[in-house]
């Protein structure tokens, strides 16, 4: 029993008792000290004594009224008591309930991610002869994580084709050397192609990512429970990871992953090394890098 309910036990029944007792040990005084009944020239007196009696018991009834009223009010407060604490108690096993199944949710979709990096396979090309004919076996395959690696590379290759390409040379001979607009001169191409191209390979990889990061933004957690959710997913990433990612979101594919990773600082820590130059990190505002205090709600 709570501790509100023994409360209430207490109140019900404890004025009752004591107005008994009250009542009892009040009558049997007024009896013997004040009309000793069993002396015979006082017994014309005790029944003249029960006109009194009734006025005193007619009074002690108005008192037990307003007693039991009074007590009656107290009980209601503990009664609203009991149901306020019986409502904070299932709201906050609500929150907790809720709370256990965003996190069983998250941690699958994070398992989930886990393996289809692990099952990402690409093949590391075949041997070819001088007409061009490929020889032999296969040079071996790259397997998870190894794979980001691989295709940042690929990435990089796809960017300096596309700076030669003599299109791209005529573009940027229209840019003012004061705007930012040329770091996408190049970028812009590039990332369009190669993500096009090595579509079957890493689309299902980007949507599932994006997913995992959607899940927990449009969750009903505060803001720095989102922060720090989105913050384990951070790292799991790799360096090429994160490197792919960035150009992944400057492609039109990934543009609302973009925003994304602004707010929640995804490219955190992130080496400048897996950048093909350090001024494409002003395509990303300062807050894809945690430069700037994340705001609280």
């Amino acid at each position: 029993m709570s501790k509100t309910a023994d409360d209430s036990e207490k109140v019900r029944w404890w004025p009752f008792w004591l107005i008994l007792s009250f009542v009892v040990i009040f009558w049997f005084l007024f009896l013997i000290e004040l009309f000793p009944w069993w002396v015979t020239d006082h017994r014309g007196q005790f029944g003249d004594s029960f006109g009194v009696i009734n006025a005193l018991f007619s009074g002690l009834a108005f008192a037990g009224v307003i007693c039991a009223i009074l007590l009656q009010k107290k009980e209601l407060e503990l009664q609203r008591k009991e149901l306020k604490d019986t409502r904070t108690e299932i709201r906050g096993q609500k929150e907790t309930l809720q709370k256990q199944n965003f996190e069983s949710s998250f941690f699958q979709l994070l398992g989930l991610y886990n393996d289809i990096v692990g099952s990402l396979i690409m093949s590391k090309g075949k041997v070819f002869n001088s007409k061009g004919f490929p020889v032999g076996q296969s040079l071996g395959e790259y397997r998870g994580r190894e794979c980001f690696e691989n295709l940042l590379t690929r990435f990089k290759n796809f960017y300096d084709q596309d700076k030669e390409d003599e299109k791209n040379k005529e573009i940027s001979q229209d840019i003012e050397d004061d705007d930012d607009s040329y770091l996408f001169a190049y970028i812009d191409k590039t990332c369009e192609n190669f993500f096009t191209n090595y579509q079957s390979h890493i689309s299902h990889y980007f949507r599932h990512l994006y997913h995992v990061v959607k899940f927990v933004d449009h969750s009903d957690q505060e803001v720095k429970a989102k922060k720090f959710y989105t913050d384990l997913i951070r790292a799991q990433l790799s360096s090429e990871e994160m490197g792919l990612l960035f150009y992944y979101g400057l492609s039109d594919q990934g543009a609302k992953f973009k925003d994304l990773v602004e707010k929640y600082a995804l490219f955190e820590d992130m080496p400048s090394k897996v950048l093909i130059d350090e001024e494409h990190r002003k395509l990303y505002a300062p807050s894809a890098y945690g430069e700037m205090v994340y705001e609280c709600e």
